[in-house]
């Protein structure tokens, strides 16, 4: 990201390297993707790939597994 010009949070690149399971063209090709996709000016947050994916914000998950364990 830094050689090509874009911002990226570190959040982002997180949920990007665990949606591709390992796989570095995945994860490559997703983020390919996902720069074309944001808003030049904020760049690719975490929010943007959760949508982009159909994810479920994290935070929600790790509220309901909380839930879930009381």
């Amino acid at each position: 990201a830094k050689q090509e010009g874009f911002l990226i949070d570190d959040a982002a690149l997180e949920r990007i390297a665990m949606h591709g399971e390992g796989s570095f063209r995945d994860s490559i090709s997703l983020l390919d993707q996902l720069h074309s996709a944001a808003d030049a000016k904020a760049g690719i947050t975490k929010e943007l790939v959760e949508s982009f994916l159909g994810l479920p914000p994290a935070e929600l998950v790790e509220q309901l597994l909380a839930a879930r364990g009381t």
